[in-house]
């Protein structure tokens, strides 16, 4: 029985202090707990995350939604200028109503018809195989978290996907 007690008075006075240790950061972490993340909310963007032939002259162009804020963000509309190549711009208006996560990114379809000079350039890259440069330019309109009406400018470029005909990304 004396083995025992020796045990116990040599282990005490090492957990003691690890014991006090723990206790203290246990009390830190419930002080400094309950403090609210602030809201910061930063212009969307908008950009092409696919281009696909549809029919004989449509096309559904996904439209990938970015969400840079850390609150989700309600997409009310979209106006854009859409310029595929050196060729004229199109008009591109859609009211989504959908909700983009926090710093994530929704794809929103939408059906429309090329003008002349991008079915002529869609039709260069896809021939060749080659990729063709694209603008997207316009205001985005959010309604939440808070009402709001940013411009974005998105510069990229389209290539056309192997084993999938008439699509690009």
């Amino acid at each position: 029985m004396r083995h025992d007690s020796l045990f116990c008075a040599s282990l005490t006075p090492r957990i003691a202090p690890a014991l006090l240790i723990g206790l203290l950061v246990l009390l830190l972490t419930a002080c400094g707990g309950n403090r609210a993340v602030k809201q910061r909310v930063f212009p969307p963007s908008a950009s092409i995350q696919e281009l696909r032939r549809s029919g004989d002259d449509q096309w559904t162009l996904m439209l990938r939604l970015q969400n840079f804020s850390n609150v989700g963000m309600r997409i009310a509309r979209v106006d854009a200028q859409l310029t595929i190549g050196d060729g004229a711009s199109m008009a591109l208006e859609t009211t989504p109503g959908i909700t983009v996560a926090p710093d994530s990114a929704e794809p929103y379809p939408l059906g429309f018809q090329l003008n002349a000079d991008a079915t002529r350039a869609i039709a260069d890259a896809l021939s060749s195989g080659r990729s063709v440069k694209y603008q997207l330019k316009g205001r985005i309109e959010s309604s939440e978290p808070r009402s709001r009406n940013d411009e974005f400018d998105f510069d990229s470029s389209l290539t056309p996907v192997p084993g999938l005909t008439d699509t690009l990304r």
